[in-house]
């Protein structure tokens, strides 16, 4: 196991998109995780090279967002659906959805980033953030499935399939809230 901090904006550490673009150059990794308290289309477009080359290398997207405080915003929810082979929103009416996790993993190894970055411009690549990098073998599936288990708590709130907001988005799925749409999407799926 490697463990390195990661600290941005500082000349001798490196940024959240500088560690994406080296996950997209692991040809080993299968899965991308994400699980963020916010994201916003700046927070994408920090990272879209790297996002675009994993689908490209056909590794499977997940994004989990927070829409707690107001931090992320409607542009940065359907950016995920864009670039996700699954999308969720975790929130709890009252309390605060508060993780920054970034797990990329294969069959031998994983590399995961547990820090203070969102998926937003400030957490990409402007914020003073700080972050511990795990890289290891063998304990992907204890970590997806740690990252999994925000899916398990649905009776503590809602956790919504592909989360849009409204109607006039995309139409699709069935409404579980008046301003919510619920889908679930597959890549290459229309």
């Amino acid at each position: 196991m490697h463990v390195t901090l990661i600290s941005q904006p500082f000349p001798d550490g490196y940024d959240l998109s500088q560690l994406l673009d080296r996950l997209s150059d692991d040809d080993g990794l299968t899965e991308l995780v994400v699980v963020v308290a916010w994201a916003k289309r700046s927070g994408f477009r920090q990272v879209e090279r790297a996002l675009a080359k994993l689908r490209e290398r056909g590794v499977r997207i997940t994004i989990i967002v927070g829409i707690s405080e107001g931090g992320a915003t409607r542009q940065g929810l359907l950016r995920a659906l864009e670039v996700a082979d699954a999308a969720f929103v975790y929130h709890v009416a009252g309390r605060t959805f508060h993780p920054k996790l970034y797990v990329g993993s294969g069959p031998e190894s994983f590399t995961a980033l547990v820090g203070s970055h969102n998926l937003t411009r400030g957490g990409a690549v402007e914020n003073f953030e700080l972050g511990v990098v795990v890289v290891a073998h063998q304990l992907h599936v204890q970590v997806v499935n740690q990252a999994d288990g925000f899916g398990a708590q649905q009776h503590h709130g809602r956790l919504f399939l592909l989360l849009l907001l409204a109607n006039e988005v995309q139409g699709r799925g069935q409404a579980q809230h008046p301003r919510l749409r619920v889908q679930h999407r597959q890549r290459g799926a229309g």
